[in-house]
């Protein structure tokens, strides 16, 4: 098996930590994030159209869209999700595929209800609850048809709490003010963190037991559902963690300096990296330099030629392994969603791209510009490199104590546009894409390109510090507090370079901070 962690066990943790009964979550429930509810209206079988990503964007913290404490229900949010629900309702009534049986009948509806119900809302009804919605039935179908009372009972069903929250209130609260999650909770947990979406049957076939509140069957199960669906979710993750969401999406470029960047070649580096992502974590090591530095890309015949690749057999709309020049390109950093994300409209952007490195690779948070500054980039001049006329930063002592700390990472990116090709001259002037490395404790120093850059970054401990950090945002919901210090210490210490990334989850999800929620005051 490859890219599943199966390099000596998982780093870190099974109650490492020194009060195996404390807890820093605390007992919650969140809205599903907009992904998450496209994901399950999708395996529903009631909405394959990702109308649910229109819906109004959830509030991102730390590029995340997944903290507990802003996913919240605006009226906004509510009244377009009654909308969409309401508009999806009618067709779903009489698919097939939903309803589950055709005698259109009392029992036909139980049936549907205590199957379709169950896995919308991720557990076994109550007897009550399968009562409530069978009179809802009952009032449709009286005067009308089966699939008009059918159609109620889909609305209610997936307008819920129990469809659009998370539940993380666990069972009764012990002497030590925590309780521990729920088996289906933790199914519902462990499900979403690994593929995004449903738990499967054969997770919620464990979760009717006990045995989730087993490490190592959590361990086993997070694994399986990698295997079964973690590359679209370690995607989502990494496009987070960099921040390439939602800069891709929002990115403008000049026409008329850079003429061939269209809506089609944005969409396409988006696949581009998604599919890289899934080959970098999966296929091989699964390590962190193999996503940094991999001398390979996923290209269509459009992407193979917007970038001048070599790809005699490449096709239309077909993403297949293309090989790259390593001195030139390799790893997510040379990735046209990357680097156009990171740019300006009509330039690159070391500043951008410098602090793109030092805020979401090394998690040093970078202080903002005194606010009687003010910041303009330096004036386009045809007759200087982009590296010329932001050098100007280094001749001011108020500018140069930050963007000391930036430009000299993002000249590094000079070898590519803002529109993400290579270049090795610019206003037929050569350009330099030296640069250096300071403040990640051990691989300061200079490089040459982003390559050289890349090898050294797959090779910090502040960067394997500042991934599991990110992980753990992206696993637990919100964001670390000094209370989350031996866990991040524990896993940090033991994910070592040569560990799959995604030895990380499985550490989180080992852990008690995964099993345990904490009893506030008034809960």
């Amino acid at each position: 098996m490859t890219g599943g962690g199966q390099n000596g066990g998982p780093p870190g943790v099974s109650g490492a930590c020194p009060d195996s009964t404390s807890a820093v979550t605390a007992r919650r429930i969140r809205r599903l994030t907009l992904p998450e509810i496209d994901s399950t209206l999708s395996t529903l079988s009631i909405d394959t159209t990702h109308a649910a990503l229109q819906l109004p964007a959830d509030d991102l913290v730390r590029n995340f869209p997944n903290n507990s404490d802003r996913l919240w229900v605006s009226p906004a949010f509510a009244t377009q999700y009654q909308t969409l629900i309401q508009g999806l309702a009618p067709t779903a009534s009489t698919n097939a595929q939903v309803v589950g049986c055709t005698t259109a009948d009392d029992a036909c509806a139980t049936q549907f209800i205590n199957t379709f119900v169950r896995k919308a809302w991720r557990r076994p009804l109550a007897a009550d609850e399968v009562s409530s919605l069978m009179a809802l039935f009952t009032t449709g179908k009286t005067g009308g048809t089966f699939a008009d009372g059918i159609e109620l009972v889909v609305e209610a069903a997936l307008q819920a709490p129990e469809f659009l929250y998370h539940s993380e209130l666990g069972g009764d609260a012990q002497p030590t003010n925590t309780v521990q999650l729920s088996s289906h909770e933790l199914a519902e947990e462990l499900a979403f963190t690994a593929t995004g979406g449903l738990p499967d049957d054969e997770l919620l076939s464990l979760a009717d037991g006990d045995s989730l509140s087993q490490p190592d069957v959590r361990e086993a199960q997070l694994r399986r559902l990698l295997l079964k669906g973690g590359r679209d979710q370690m995607g989502r993750f990494v496009f987070s963690w960099l921040g390439i969401t939602p800069r891709l999406d929002l990115a403008q470029k000049t026409a008329s300096v850079y003429p061939t960047f269209n809506e089609d070649i944005r969409k396409a580096m988006k696949k581009e990296t998604q599919a890289f992502i899934g080959a970098a974590l999966f296929d091989g090591d699964g390590t962190l330099s193999s996503l940094l530095t991999s001398p390979f890309t996923y290209a269509d015949s459009t992407l193979v030629q917007y970038y001048g690749l070599t790809a005699p057999d490449a096709k239309p709309g077909v993403f297949a392994k293309v090989s790259v020049d390593a001195k030139q390109r390799g790893g997510i950093l040379t990735q046209g969603s990357l680097l156009s994300a990171f740019a300006q409209q009509d330039e690159s952007a070391p500043v951008r791209r410098g602090h793109m490195v030092r805020s979401q690779m090394l998690c040093q948070d970078m202080p903002p510009p005194p606010p009687e500054l003010k910041i303009t980039n330096p004036a386009v001049d045809t007759s200087h490199t982009t590296r010329d006329r932001f050098g100007a930063h280094s001749k001011d002592p108020v500018c140069w104590n930050c963007h000391s700390l930036m430009d000299p990472i993002g000249f590094g990116f000079e070898n590519f546009d803002g529109a993400g090709n290579w270049r090795t001259t610019e206003n037929n002037l050569p350009v330099d894409a030296s640069g250096t490395l300071t403040g990640s404790g051990d691989v300061d120093g200079d490089f040459n390109g982003v390559p050289e850059l890349a090898a050294k970054l797959a090779q910090s401990s502040a960067v394997r510090a500042c991934l599991a950090t990110n992980v753990f945002r992206f696993t637990i919901g919100r964001l670390e507090t000094d209370s989350d210090k031996c866990l991040l210490k524990d896993v940090t210490t033991a994910y070592t370079a040569d560990r799959p990334v995604t030895d990380l989850l499985v550490a989180y999800v080992r852990s008690n901070e995964f099993l345990i929620r904490k009893v506030e005051q008034g809960q």
